[in-house]
């Protein structure tokens, strides 16, 4: 038995009392000189001996009750384990959520948890039903409610360490759906897990189980695990003639001051560096690329007992310098020119060219339709193929255009209305200051000193984003997003025809900012994150064959928008994906978070599943319900309390009874 409020029980020493002032205030019999006694009846001995008694039984009944209004007082309950003759065990339905994330591969944790649940199938009873639920970031039912211990024995196996982040509430949604089939009206999760704090997501913050559902956190694994890990990455090129100087910084956690990181591209060791301090630090690694082409490697750092995020792989392509091809009138063909070449060391490759055919974009990255006089439907046609393979198509106007549209519907940019001279000049009035091409130029006096005097009126498409506006209102950039590629119409010159933007400082830097922001939407994201999804695109039906480290192959089927994804990144390392002559790769990295391995205690988890009622289980194996709840469902103080009523009633009977006895003598 075990009590609420122990402390309530040191009041039944007032049961001493009685006895106390009995034995203090004990009558002695004096002698005192009398008469004859022969007018006096002698009392009966056997009368005597009876009140005695009497009175020792009054004086017991009443520290009895002392006892028990005490005892009543402190809340007692009856430990299941304590009483194994009364049949009180009720069948149980229990569904056991096994943690399978990264953090549990630290040191000998994972076998824990094993013996763990190994420790609750051999102790569960023949009647119950169990139910064995796998998680990390997403939960499996391995096996369903069974009695059948041969068959939850059989599916351990099954139950592996992965490389995925932990997140508790998807394991306990799927309890809850699972508790719904439950046969049993008693119900209990138990939990097996190293209680990592990254595992409260926010969506746990407002989750609580279900009335009635008991809960059981069992903790493995040591407190206090310290990790060597990688916490942020980041990768910048820099083109410094024709090579490429790549620069790799990284945020990494230390065990100590010296702990190597090591830089490793191909399979080759390019440099290795010591950590200056123990803790979270920071090293930065340069490499220079002497040719274009695709680079692999990773950052290492010394072994620990959570090897797994003890590297941070990437990828990343040195390309050759953009090639921008312009189409244009004499006048705005040379400003181009002028403009990609002030640089010294010039990041694009610029030409100029007369025609514009499928043919003769292939080979270039961006297209400056600048100043023409008309676009064929053939033409257009071929800019938007361009645009849909990832292109970037700028088109400007001037004196030569004619009265047409310009193709602008057909790449789904918007209508031109027609030239506007404005009497007098207009100004940029408006720039959307988060986009790439004004990102750096956005809040520069630059852009409120060119004037423009002739410009057209564009009519946005629905899809359209209006980048810049004229003071008027009307629109300056316009872009719109054409398959993996965009279409950017600047309504005015890039000569002196209209404008004077030319002779301004704000020229050279937008120029280049539009034809950089189109070069980039070219490149594919190469880091990701295990449980990510990777889009993959191409022509409808086509299927890609991405390999992953571990030599497995999964094939990636388009859809009928020319896109797929692919969903089994389920461990960090090189990943490559191929469709015909395409080849993409791609690395993928274990999630920061998971390597951080600060954990909750059972009694923090219990309180934050259970929503803070009662007390946790101090222990594994100890019974999951508090002793709130346990008395609760005992009540053992309302016999105390009728036990004390009772007694109270046979007190007050004797009582009176020896009241007339001494008014009867």
């Amino acid at each position: 038995m075990s009590f609420l409020s122990p402390l309530f029980l040191a009041a039944a020493s007032a049961a001493l009392l009685p006895v106390l002032f009995h034995l203090v205030r004990r009558m002695r019999a004096r002698e005192v000189p009398f008469s004859s006694l022969m007018f006096l009846q002698a009392t009966p001995m056997e009368r005597i001996r009876r009140r005695r008694l009497r009175d020792i039984l009054l004086l017991a009944l009443r520290m009895a009750m002392i006892v028990l209004l005490a005892t009543a007082f402190a809340r007692p309950y009856m430990i299941r384990e304590s009483l194994p003759f009364i049949p009180q065990r009720e069948d149980e339905s229990v569904v056991i959520l096994f943690d399978q994330s990264m953090s549990m591969q630290a040191g000998n944790t994972f076998d824990e948890a094993l013996e763990a649940l190994d420790q609750i199938l051999a102790q569960s009873d023949g009647r119950d039903e169990l139910a064995l639920v796998g998680f990390a970031g997403e939960a499996t039912q391995l096996v369903p409610l069974t009695r059948d211990r041969d068959l939850l024995q059989a599916s351990i196996p099954a139950l592996r360490p992965t490389s995925h982040a932990t997140d508790l509430f998807p394991a306990f949604q799927l309890a809850e759906d699972i508790l719904m089939e439950a046969q049993h009206a008693s119900q209990r999760v138990v939990l097996i897990s190293d209680l990592q704090q990254n595992g409260f997501s926010p969506s746990m913050a407002e989750y609580t189980l279900p009335d009635g559902v008991i809960f059981e956190p069992i903790k493995v694994g040591q407190d206090n695990r310290v990790n060597r890990y990688f916490d942020d990455f980041a990768l910048t090129m820099r083109q410094r003639g024709e090579t490429t100087v790549t620069r790799f910084d990284a945020r990494h956690l230390a065990l100590a001051a010296g702990d190597g990181i090591s830089l490793v591209l191909g399979n080759r060791a390019a440099d290795r560096k010591p950590a200056a301090t123990p803790g979270l630090g920071s090293v930065t690694f340069q490499h220079t690329a002497p040719r274009a082409g695709l680079h692999q490697g990773y950052l290492a750092l010394d072994r620990d007992d959570l090897d797994r995020d003890n590297r941070h792989y990437f990828t990343y392509a040195v390309a050759s310098r953009p090639s921008v091809l312009a189409v244009a009138a004499d006048r705005d063909a040379f400003f181009l020119r002028s403009a990609f070449a002030l640089a010294e060391q010039s990041r694009f490759d610029f030409e100029r060219g007369q025609r514009i055919t499928g043919a003769a974009l292939y080979r270039h990255d961006v297209v400056f339709v600048a100043n023409a006089e008309r676009l064929t439907q053939a033409q257009v046609a071929a800019l938007r193929a361009f645009a849909d393979r990832g292109g970037g198509v700028v088109l400007s106007f001037g004196d030569t255009l004619a009265p047409s549209d310009y193709g602008l519907e057909q790449l789904g940019t918007g209508h031109l209305e027609g030239v506007v001279h404005t009497g007098e000049d207009a100004f940029i009035g408006q720039v959307e200051a988060q986009h790439p091409i004004f990102a750096s130029l956005a809040g520069s006096s630059a852009l409120i000193r060119p004037k423009f005097r002739t410009y057209v009126q564009v009519t946005p498409a629905t899809g359209s984003l209006v980048l810049g506006s004229y003071d008027n209102g009307d629109p300056f950039v316009i872009e719109r997003r054409v398959g993996l590629g965009t279409v950017i119409v600047y309504t005015s010159s890039f000569s002196t025809g209209w404008t004077d933007l030319v002779l301004h400082e704000l020229y050279v830097p937008l120029v280049h900012q539009i034809a950089s922001y189109a070069t980039t939407l070219t490149e594919r994201p190469r880091q990701f994150t295990v449980g990510d999804a990777v889009p993959l695109y191409g022509t409808p039906g086509a299927a890609w064959d991405v390999s992953t480290p571990g030599s497995e192959v999964y094939k990636v089927v388009m859809d009928t928008t020319g896109t797929g994804l692919f969903r089994e990144l389920h461990e960090p390392g090189h990943y490559t994906a191929v469709l015909g002559e395409d080849t993409y790769p791609f690395s993928v990295n274990t999630d920061s978070r998971e390597s951080a391995l600060t954990a909750r205690s059972e009694g923090e988890v219990y309180a934050a599943i259970v929503g803070g009622i009662g007390e946790a289980a101090a222990t594994p194996g100890e019974a999951a319900f508090s002793g709130e709840e346990a008395e609760q469902k005992h009540k053992l103080w309302r016999f105390a309390i009728i036990a004390v009523l009772g007694l109270f009633a046979l007190e007050t009977l004797l009582a009176h009874r020896n009241r007339k006895e001494q008014d009867a003598s």
